[in-house]
């Protein structure tokens, strides 16, 4: 297979079309599951996939690797978007997600510091190590992040919340 042909393959749908989709859906499931759970082990999915993309050396199952990535990263933004929302007071909502977004493009702009590792190791060494460090991070995320409350600054349920507090005190 032509290498440009190959290339517009892997860069274009075998990625963008299962991360699009998935999406969609990841947000009516991030609706009813918890959300620190989806992102830990969807975390540790693509990692995996990002391992296994150093261990293989066939066209097609890079293809097959690379949209399975697709669809466990289509799960974080509506999971973090949904968390960010529960975290933080409208008030500084918006700075939340701004260094959401940071992170997303910062880590992009990173990756391309990858070739000093690819010269140094080779692809297929690097892509391991990659994984190695995603898994690990997944795991840091399941152990570390909270499921807030959800809608936690929704009127009604701040103002549950603020009176479930006053409650408290006289009760003990």
């Amino acid at each position: 297979m032509g290498d440009w042909y190959g290339y517009g393959l892997l860069s274009g749908p075998a990625f963008a079309f299962s991360y699009a989709i998935t999406g969609i859906f990841a947000g009516v499931i991030s609706d009813k599951v918890n959300r620190k759970l989806i992102m830990s082990v969807m975390a540790i999915c693509w990692s995996l996939t990002t391992l296994g993309t150093g261990l293989i050396r066939n066209f097609w199952m890079l293809f097959v690797f690379r949209f399975m990535l697709g669809i466990f990263e289509g799960f974080l933004s509506p999971c973090a978007y949904s968390i960010i929302s529960d975290y933080f007071h409208p008030d500084s909502r918006s700075l939340a997600n701004a260094v959401y977004n940071l992170g997303i493009y910062f880590g992009g702009a990173l990756s391309s510091l990858s070739i000093l590792l690819i010269s140094s190791s080779g692809w297929a060494n690097t892509y391991i190590l990659m994984g190695f460090i995603g898994i690990g991070s997944g795991i840091v995320s399941f152990v570390f992040i909270r499921e807030p409350p959800r809608n936690r600054f929704d009127p009604k349920v701040e103002k549950a919340i603020d009176e479930e507090e006053v409650e408290k005190p006289g009760a003990g």
